[in-house]
């Protein structure tokens, strides 16, 4: 799993993830992300180059959306392929967190 982060505005932090979301590497995934949450922006995860995701996966979402939300931010989820939109679903994620296509789309929605 590779993560890179990057500002795109003041306010949103971008975080991009590739690989496989599982165990291996999920420890430096889940230290970079709660840094980020911490510093006080909205994040949007990027998820158009992960391939796989497990629930150790979802949790550091969750965990990090829960850090974000104690802060009064949000933590978004950008281009999730069908197969891990499909995981998403099925675990509820849909339903707490927004699923946008594209980092157009989030910013069209002007809602993060």
């Amino acid at each position: 799993m590779e993560i890179k982060t990057s500002v795109i505005s003041a306010d949103i932090t971008m975080v991009s993830l590739t690989g496989s979301f599982d165990a291996t590497g999920a420890d430096i995934v889940d230290l970079e992300m709660r840094k980020v949450a911490r510093s006080g922006v909205n994040i949007a995860v990027d998820l158009s180059d992960v391939v796989f995701i497990t629930s150790q996966g979802i949790r550091i979402l969750m965990m990090t959306a829960k850090i974000a939300n104690a802060s009064n931010k949000k933590l978004v989820l950008i281009g999730p392929k069908p197969p891990i939109r499909k995981v998403l679903a099925i675990m509820g994620v849909d339903k707490i967190l927004s699923i946008y296509e594209s980092v157009d789309a989030m910013a069209g929605n002007g809602r993060l």
